[in-house]
């Protein structure tokens, strides 16, 4: 977009983001689109091998949804455990929650907030070195100093009812295994500063007045581009002014980028090395 001084101003959008590098006191672990944050408090003393630094963590909104969801369906993990066994080869976000929401009669929010909840949990033990028993034990901390209100009072207790079936799930995870290559792509994918949520371009149409403000002259009409984005755990919104040249661009990067996708696939199609996975987008698209 041209201002007045005929300086020329770009807006570019990126898909991105999700945490910044952590300090050696802080680590950033994604479950999907929500961010746990573990906190590794500095001892009064050097813990021995036999005793492990204590974690603590902060859980968003978004984490605490997913831990609703395995203590509501803490009795179907072990199914769907088996069952995401069978899509193995199928493991990007969009197949395993539309395959498990049939097979077990789950709607798709409810699967991908079981899974990322599984996901989150194993992927802390692996980080931390922590038992099945331990990362339970650090979720039940966060629990009783963070947990909202009304969360609290409907699920506090179904969440401690379920500890010994969502232990036992941990356990049958083995090192291998279709939900720990799950959490690996959604690490990767959401794995960034930024991570877009929403975008909309709106147009705006701006009078332009006489001298005496009693008749319309002109109009200016522009587009307001607006980009709603998670920065972490906080949802922020930022508004860029373009033009007519400013939407053509757009128009044209996004046409670039859908032909990139496709040579892409159409390059990987046939090898049995990896499977491609195109974010946001099934592998059956």
């Amino acid at each position: 977009m041209t201002d007045g001084t005929g300086m020329s101003c770009h807006c570019a959008t990126r898909f991105s983001e999700h945490r910044r590098r952590p300090s050696l006191n802080e680590l950033y672990l994604t479950t999907g689109l929500a961010l746990v944050r573990s906190v590794v408090p500095i001892a009064e003393k050097e813990p021995t091998l036999a005793e492990p630094r204590p974690v603590s963590l902060r859980i968003p909104p978004s984490g605490f949804e997913d831990l609703a969801q395995l203590a509501e369906n803490a009795s179907r993990l072990e199914q769907i455990l088996l069952l995401l066994k069978e899509c193995q080869q199928s493991i990007d976000e969009f197949s395993a929650v539309k395959f498990l929401s049939e097979k077990t009669g789950l709607s798709e929010v409810v699967a991908r907030d079981v899974l990322d909840g599984l996901a989150s949990l194993r992927g802390l033990m692996v980080r931390h070195a922590l038992t099945e028993d331990q990362v339970i034990s650090a979720i039940d901390a966060s629990i009783d100093t963070s947990a909202p209100s009304a969360w609290a009072s409907r699920y506090s207790e179904k969440w401690k009812a379920a500890h010994e079936q969502i232990v036992l799930a941990l356990k049958s995870i083995p090192a291998e295994s279709p939900l720990s290559l799950y959490q690996k792509i959604k690490e990767l994918t959401y794995s960034h500063q930024h991570v877009l949520t929403d975008i909309t371009l709106v147009t705006d149409l701006r009078p332009v007045f006489n001298h005496d403000a009693d008749q319309v002259r002109a109009v200016v009409l522009t587009h307001v581009l607006t980009i709603s984005y998670q920065d972490g755990t906080n949802l922020r919104r930022i508004e860029f002014a373009t033009d007519a040249a400013d939407v053509l661009k757009l128009q044209r990067i996004t046409e670039r980028a859908q032909k990139k996708i496709a040579a892409i696939r159409k390059a990987t199609d046939n090898q049995n090395a990896f499977q491609l996975i195109v974010a946001g987008q099934a592998a059956s698209d």
